[in-house]
């Protein structure tokens, strides 16, 4: 793939390319500096023709009395704020993602780092929220280094921000809304989300960007917090567009009050502050805990524990802050909670393949790849007793996993449910019930939407890890065309992808064929790079994602699908979306029976009677196949050309032995116990006084040597010594 340069000279990425990004620093400018008015000055860098601002302090850190408070706007400095390197990532437990230019962990977190082309003047600004369960990650992503995509597209700004995780950012309780200076409580990490926004719509125009054109867009809990800004009263205003990746809408966004307080009570035990005559003095206590120790012993916590619906430390609703989560939101059509902009929001085709788990608790051991169909209800009857039999005989006929897990298609099928539950399903009603607010005429919906929603499925898989397919987090390098991406195949895809965002920042479309999800025309758009063979690259799908599947979780978790039904946008009975696409298939199969007919026919004229014979045969299977694939296209917006797999075999054993590129955010815990916390040092946070490396110098270092999406806890197989 050659990427246009400096003065339309072509460069192949990678060799050459990313040496001369750093020799044309030197030529283009000086070290940038800019005043931001009532701020202070910045003096950034610059790589090729992207300069960047990193670090800078968007509000008073949360640090003594300010922790479990609201974020207040920074006061500014008064000498030149060195904004060159990344500032630290917030405290969480370590190993963080091995992505990150740097694990320096410090409370005072709260910065953003911005990239621009060099020039910029009036551009639109997509504001990146990053992934981790609300526990890990980090601004400092070298798989989301903002001058990737800025130098790609030449079309915008980066800004991507850093907000408070884990027990630091989400615990909540009565006791802290008392004692917080506006009466909040528990969604610490989501008003500093907000804050960023406010002190980007405030400063941006400064850096060349256009505060009228703000995009929020952000990847697992990312894409979970971007629902939760949509809903949240205080960031009206403050951004016109928005892009969920893999986190729509999800049920784990958000916790409710009761389970924020239960938290509270098992934090106050664990840290020993009990026993103090009022709530002031425990709050003490809590505050004079060190940051490294709290989100240690934060983690071990079982109340409200990860499971595929529920994340421990996501933002508590709060009248003021999130008056509702999203899921609910959707689920009870109350859409007059969510702001009325354009949307993004998709899934990977295989979510479920990092969360695959023995039990509903995430915690649990990795469900074996190797587990046979009797396995697979038993599983089904454990975590899913009232449905288990509906589960079975759904996904056992709308799976496409004969076509991707190999010999694995009961574990392929228990990844899928996960998925389905924790990602796809959610995103599908969302886009259902945002798009009928958008079409209807009658009563059913308060308020009815102007703005549209786009529908996308990633199905490309990263090089490192083909054994999870498409699984959750693999879409992201793609969407910063990162220089982590390889091969000219995904590249290309990159340069798709950037184009549509692009495209969606500026105008609130990502243009080209991509039009808008409807209830009378599902339309969604398929992700992939043209040598994975499974699936034809670029294929315009239609039809509702994963069908049948949703449809079912639909029933199981109260959707009320006659409010929809009774638009009079929906098809008819009896000819609803999906039959249409259904006599389409048909047709198909039809034709393709006819073709393969020909074809045996012909043998069977040139080769007798033997090789005839075979050649039906093989129709047979064919046309039989095409079936199989038809309905899978229906139910699931698959392809019906070329579902394959690699051709080279895979090693059995090659599953368990590899870590999972998101598998921090899938939460496997060790079996270590919760007792003798270990030094910030042990735990590989550099002692005090040591300094973040530059931009330049990671970057050389990851050039040779690059492992890709490796960001992970430790893996199952090391921490159970399989």
């Amino acid at each position: 793939s050659i990427v246009p340069r400096v003065m339309g000279v072509g460069l192949r990425r990678g060799e050459m390319g990313l040496l001369l990004r750093f020799v044309l620093a030197v030529y283009v400018s000086c070290a940038p500096i800019i005043d931001i008015p009532g701020q202070g000055k910045v003096e950034g860098g610059s790589s090729g023709l992207c300069e960047y601002f990193l670090g800078i302090p968007y509000a008073t850190q949360p640090t003594g009395v300010n922790r479990w408070r609201e974020p207040i706007p920074h006061p500014g400095w008064s000498n030149t704020l060195n904004a060159s390197v990344f500032g630290p990532i917030c405290p969480q437990v370590l190993p963080a993602w091995r992505t990150l230019v740097s694990t320096k962990m410090d409370e005072a977190c709260l910065n953003v780092n911005i990239f621009r082309p060099i020039g910029a003047s009036n551009m639109p600004v997509l504001v990146w929220i990053h992934g981790g369960d609300f526990i890990q990650g980090g601004a400092n992503d070298l798989e989301t280094f903002g001058c990737d995509w800025v130098e790609q597209t030449r079309s915008g700004l980066v800004v991507t921000i850093q907000y408070r995780l884990g027990v630091l950012g989400g615990l909540g309780g009565s006791e802290l809304r008392g004692l917080s200076r506006e009466g909040t409580s528990g969604a610490w990490g989501l008003q500093d989300q907000i804050r960023a926004l406010e002190w980007i719509s405030q400063y941006i125009g400064t850096f060349g960007g256009d505060s009228s054109r703000v995009t929020i867009a952000g990847e697992s809990a990312g894409a979970a917090s971007v629902s939760n800004i949509l809903i949240a009263p205080s960031a009206r205003g403050l951004f016109h567009r928005a892009v969920m990746q893999s986190g729509a809408f999800a049920p784990w966004a958000a916790k409710n009050e009761t389970n924020s307080q239960a938290q509270y009570a098992e934090f106050v035990e664990a840290t020993g502050c009990v026993g103090y005559s009022n709530d002031n003095e425990t709050l003490a206590c809590l505050r004079g805990v060190n940051s490294t120790q709290a989100v240690k012993l934060a983690y071990w916590m079982e109340t409200f524990a990860d499971t595929w619906t529920s994340s421990q430390w996501s933002p508590t609703t709060d009248p003021q802050v999130l008056p509702i989560s999203p899921y609910d939101a959707i689920l009870s059509l109350q859409l007059d909670f969510i702001a009325d902009v354009p949307i993004i929001a998709g899934v990977n085709q295989e979510e479920g393949s990092l969360f695959a788990t023995e039990n509903q608790f995430t915690d649990s051991n990795w469900l074996s790849t190797e587990l046979s169909p009797g396995g697979l209800f038993t599983w089904l009857t454990n975590n899913f007793p009232d449905n288990a039999v509906a589960l079975n005989q759904t996904y056992g006929r709308v799976s496409e996993v004969t076509k991707w897990a190999w010999d694995r298609q009961s574990w392929g099928i228990a990844q899928q449910i996960v998925g389905d539950l924790g990602f796809t399903c959610p995103t599908n009603r969302a886009l259902r019930v945002l798009s009928a607010a958008r079409e209807s005429n009658s009563s059913t919906f308060l308020t009815r939407r102007e703005s549209p929603a786009f529908a996308y499925v990633f199905l490309a898989w990263v090089d490192e890890y083909p054994q999870y397919g498409a699984c959750h987090g693999c879409e992201v390098r793609y969407v910063f065309h990162s220089e982590l991406l390889k091969n000219n195949s995904q590249l290309a895809l990159a340069d798709t992808i950037t184009t549509f965002w692009a495209n969606f920042l500026s105008n609130g479309s990502p243009g080209g064929e991509w039009r808008p999800y409807g209830l009378n025309d599902p339309f969604h758009i398929s992700l992939n790079v043209q040598d994975h063979r499974r699936y034809l690259s670029g294929v315009r799908k239609r039809g509702r994602l994963r069908g049948d599947a949703c449809k079912l979780w639909d029933r199981i978790q109260g959707f009320p699908e006659s409010k929809l039904l009774g638009n009079n946008t929906v098809a008819p009975s009896g000819s609803s979306q999906d039959d249409d696409e259904l006599d389409e298939g048909i047709i198909a199969i039809v034709v393709g029976s006819v073709v393969l007919v020909v074809i045996c026919a012909v043998a069977g004229t040139c080769y007798r009677y033997r090789k005839s014979i075979s050649c039906c045969g093989y129709g047979f299977y064919g046309a039989q196949r095409l079936r199989e694939d038809s309905v899978m296209s229906v139910e699931m917006g698959g392809s019906v050309a070329e579902n394959e797999l690699p051709s080279e075999s895979i090693d059995p054993n090659y599953l368990s032995a590899r870590e999972p590129p998101h598998a921090a955010e899938a939460k496997v815990k060790s079996a270590r116990p919760k007792e003798g916390i270990a030094s910030p040092q042990a735990q590989g946070v550099p002692a005090a006084g040591s300094t973040n490396p530059t931009v330049q110098q990671v970057k050389e270092e990851n050039q040779a040597e690059t492992s890709g999406d490796t960001r992970t806890r430790t893996s199952q197989a090391e921490t159970s010594g399989d």
